[in-house]
């Protein structure tokens, strides 16, 4: 998303970083952003695993 859609955008989803399954559900929502939070959302334990894991989490989600 280029810098200027982001400051068109109404509306901001944020959705967990290590629930994947959450992702593209947020891509679909409708909402002008969808963020994934690797901070606040995810407890301290699982916050290493997070960021490993988003690389191939975002490979998987659709193109679209």
């Amino acid at each position: 998303m280029s810098a200027q859609a982001l400051g068109l955008a109404r509306t901001f989803l944020f959705v967990p970083a290590d629930r994947p399954e959450r992702h593209a559900r947020a891509l679909a929502s409708g909402a002008g952003a969808a963020i994934v939070d690797l901070e606040d959302a995810v407890a301290p334990e699982r916050k290493a695993a997070a960021r490993e894991a988003l690389p191939e989490v975002f490979a998987a989600l659709p193109a679209a």
